[in-house]
């Protein structure tokens, strides 16, 4: 009996044009919109190569370890471009500002600069990498070390921006997190209606179901079933947008992921039902005030300006870590940052336990419900 009333129930939910569009449809529409303004806004600035003009003189030409060296972090690691011309046309490119700097070959090295900014700082280091090397390579030399293998630690050049998770992300991913935050705890009208069609204050099919032999207990197991079937295959279309036409990472770990959505479904369908499960307004105002609750939640936890989640977390903590649309926006952020670790588990276990103390708040409230007459 279990599973015809999980499957009839499933019938009727998914005949409720309203609720899949605003599951499936919206969501999807607002991430297009979102992937046209705001996907790459925040990306980290990425540096090109450090115009750089090279001039030639004799003592240019007679350095084939400095050729070398100019070579090897220019064609192999990228670094700079250089322009190799007499010193009247390095003046006249640094003047117009096609150039960032000019590195003249005397019996040392000399770097002239226009301006200070960070093309300039790399041009500094790579000379002064070139000195320190070349005054390592006299004093080896001096004491008999092979030429040849001084000749590759030579031209062995240094990463000088350091690769760092913290540092490539996307910040813009995070309006994507939140868009999956949002469809989560909205999912929670599913469940929503559900309980309202169980209640008899609330729906003619809740009074007919109160006089009926059906265990409320079990209907409402059933409803639960069917209701996040529902919600968690929404989110799944969602996730699937988003990766593959938007093209949102998420990180390499798909179990954890699916974890993530999972424990997002329970505590929306959790909101939706302790909302139900408290006063006598309809259906219609129950509804509006967890869009309400939804947005406002979905507000802090950065959906419309980034920079609020921050403030969130800085000036009021006790609302981040109480508002599950946080939970799963941090969730999915510690993912792309970290790979999972500490981080996402408490997230993960705070959403479990949310959706739980919910679950049971909204259950003792049902339980005690009585009617004087039907």
């Amino acid at each position: 009996m279990m599973w015809h009333l999980i499957k009839y129930r499933f019938k009727t939910l998914l005949k409720d044009k309203s609720l899949l569009f605003f599951s499936i449809l919206f969501p999807i529409v607002l991430a297009t919109f979102f992937g046209m303004t705001l996907k790459g806004a925040y990306n980290v600035e990425t540096l090109n190569p450090v115009d750089v003009a090279i001039v030639l003189n004799d003592n240019y030409n007679q350095d084939q370890a400095f050729q070398e060296f100019v070579k090897a972090i220019s064609q192999e690691d990228g670094l700079l471009l250089p322009q190799y011309v007499s010193e009247e046309e390095a003046e006249s490119l640094l003047e117009s500002g096609d150039v960032k700097g000019i590195i003249t070959k005397t019996e040392s090295i000399k770097l002239t600069v226009k301006a200070s900014g960070i093309d300039q700082t790399i041009l500094k280091t790579v000379t002064d990498e070139y000195l320190v090397k070349s005054h390592m390579i006299e004093n080896m030399l001096a004491n008999g070390a092979d030429f040849q293998q001084l000749m590759t630690s030579m031209n062995e050049t240094t990463d000088y921006l350091q690769s760092n998770s913290t540092d490539n992300v996307n910040l813009s991913y995070i309006f994507f997190y939140t868009i999956i935050a949002m469809t989560s705890l909205y999912g929670g009208n599913w469940y929503m209606r559900c309980i309202c069609e169980t209640t008899a204050n609330l729906s003619d099919r809740g009074v007919r179901f109160n006089v009926s032999p059906v265990k409320k207990s079990q209907a409402l197991l059933c409803d639960f079933i069917a209701a996040n079937i529902i919600q968690f295959f929404s989110m799944v279309i969602l996730l699937a947008y988003l990766i593959f036409v938007i093209g949102i990472d998420f990180g390499s770990q798909i179990p954890l992921i699916f974890l993530t959505i999972l424990g997002g479904s329970l505590a929306g369908s959790a909101l939706g039902s302790l909302i139900s499960a408290i006063g006598t307004q309809s259906y219609q105002i129950k509804t509006s005030l967890l869009v309400g609750l939804t947005m406002l939640m979905s507000f802090l936890s950065g959906m419309m300006m980034v920079q609020v989640k921050y403030y969130v977390q800085m000036y009021a903590p006790l609302i981040a870590k109480i508002n599950p649309a946080n939970m799963i926006t941090d969730a999915f952020y510690s993912l792309y940052y970290y790979g999972g670790g500490s981080r996402f588990y408490m997230n993960i276990a705070s959403l479990f336990i949310f959706s739980g103390i919910l679950y049971l708040i909204s259950f003792v409230i049902l339980r005690r419900k009585q009617y004087d007459s039907l």
